[in-house]
């Protein structure tokens, strides 16, 4: 299963963490640079119903197909149309030379 150009019809941008420092508290503050800017296919739209191998997904959920590089991680960020989600532990097709990301939309 590979994936075709024609599939990545949206631009993601994906940030990842950097820790700027220490906050009164002694918290880690956290600010989010972007790594790159790229054209992915939309898995999953916010929909409430269930994959074929039964896995259930939220009206919050999205999964994002795209090429690799770059290797997202757990824990960035992800914007799409103005929306930032953040991502789950990525699930890298090397193979095929793509990755899918999962992803949970940010309430803040």
């Amino acid at each position: 299963m590979g994936i075709s150009a024609g599939n990545l019809r949206d631009r993601i941008t994906i940030l990842r963490p950097k820790v700027v420092g220490r906050a009164g508290t002694g918290e880690r503050v956290i600010e989010y640079e972007p790594v790159a800017t790229v054209r992915a296919q939309v898995l999953q739209q916010r929909s409430a119903k269930a994959f074929n191998n039964g896995e259930n997904w939220y009206p919050t959920a999205r999964s994002f197909r795209l090429r690799m590089p770059p290797e997202v991680k757990g824990g960035w960020r992800i914007i799409h149309r103005g929306d930032t989600y953040v991502t789950l532990p990525a699930k890298v097709f090397t193979r095929d030379g793509f990755q899918e990301v999962d992803c949970e939309l940010l309430s803040e």
